[in-house]
C-alpha cells in the first residue's frame, strides 16, 4: 500500500518455512491508454510492462514460528503499479505468489496532471493525468503566444483513472510549450521543452 504520495510499503507474512532463502519483490508498471477516444493509441505502451526486480528480503530458513516481512519501496513515479513477491527456497526453487495493484501520485478528489517524459523530448513525448470527476475534460498544448497547436484529449473522462497522451510534436518548432489539463471547473498547467 502507498503510505506516502511516492512510496510503498509491500508487507507479508509467513505462517511457517521450510528452507527458505528469501523473497524477491518485484513490480510492473501497467499499461494504460485514452480509451474510448480516438485519441487512443493501444498499440502504444508507455514502458516494458515486464516484471522487475526491485528488491529482495532475506528469508529465516526452516522455522514453525510465523514471521512478518516488509519492503519498502521509495519515491515511485506517478502512475499505476503491480507488484508480487517469490518465494526462493535453499535449493533455488521458487514460487510467485499473487500480484496486487498500487496507484502512486494520486489523491482522491485531486486534478492530477504529471510532468511529461521525456523532458526535454524530440519529437513526441507522453503526458499522464486524472481527473477528479468523471465528466467532460481536455488536455491541450500551447506555444509561447498562447495559441493552441495541439488537443491530446477532449471528451469524457473516468475519475480516478489514470490516463496517458502522447503529443507528437515532429512539425512544430523546437522551443517551449505548455500544456493545460480543465475538469470540473479545474485547470491544471506544466511545460514542456522540445529540442530538434
Amino acid at each position: 500500500y502507498v503510505i506516502r504520495e511516492s512510496d510503498v510499503e509491500v508487507s507479508w507474512r509467513t505462517i511457517s518455512e521450510t528452507d527458505n532463502y528469501g523473497f524477491e519483490i518485484e513490480r510492473r508498471r501497467s499499461q494504460y491508454s485514452v480509451v474510448g477516444s480516438r485519441y487512443a493509441n493501444p498499440e502504444s505502451p508507455i514502458e516494458n510492462p515486464e516484471w522487475v526486480k526491485i528488491g529482495f528480503v532475506e528469508g529465516h530458513g526452516t522455522t514453525l514460528i510465523p514471521q512478518s516481512y516488509t519492503y519498502l519501496d521509495r519515491s515511485v513515479a506517478f502512475g499505476k503499479y503491480h507488484y508480487r513477491i517469490k518465494q526462493i527456497d535453499l535449493d533455488g526453487k521458487s514460487e510467485s505468489f499473487p500480484e496486487m495493484e498500487v496507484t502512486v501520485g494520486t489523491t482522491l478528489g485531486e486534478i492530477v496532471l504529471a510532468q511529461n517524459y521525456p523532458n526535454p523530448f524530440n519529437p513526441s513525448t507522453v503526458v499522464e493525468y486524472v481527473v477528479p470527476t468523471s465528466g467532460f475534460a481536455t488536455l491541450k498544448v500551447y506555444n509561447l503566444l498562447g495559441q493552441e497547436v495541439a488537443a491530446l484529449f477532449q471528451g469524457e473522462a473516468q475519475a480516478e483513472r489514470i490516463y496517458q497522451a502522447t503529443f507528437d510534436a515532429s512539425k512544430q518548432p523546437s522551443g517551449l510549450y505548455f500544456y493545460t489539463l480543465r475538469s470540473s471547473g479545474k485547470t491544471e498547467t506544466k511545460r514542456m521543452l522540445l529540442l530538434k
